[in-house]
């Protein structure tokens, strides 16, 4: 079971990542008008699952942090924080 949750743990950790750097580009393309159609349709379809995986992954962590599953500590904390940054730029594009 603990070699599952570490790698489930890192996992997780690498899909906040890719939730940051998709949450970034997409708030750069926006901000500077992308031009480019295909990227605008691809951002559009992409944008509802990484929606989600943006809330799901800081509760599963906080879940695994809560019932003490969490094999590295810090790995899970720095996934709450990438996670939290992502959903705090989420909230600044929105207004």
């Amino acid at each position: 079971m603990g070699k599952i949750t570490s790698h489930l743990q890192k996992n997780l950790f690498f899909g906040s990542i890719i939730v940051l750097m998709y949450v970034c580009f997409m708030h750069v393309a926006f901000y500077y008008e992308l031009k480019a159609q295909f990227l605008r349709v691809l951002l559009e379809i992409v944008t509802i699952p990484i929606f989600i995986a943006s809330v799901v992954i800081p509760v599963w962590v906080i879940y695994l942090l809560v019932t003490q599953k969490a094999p590295q500590k810090n790995l899970a904390y720095l996934t709450l924080l990438i996670s939290f940054i992502s959903i705090a730029i989420i909230g600044y594009s929105m207004f």
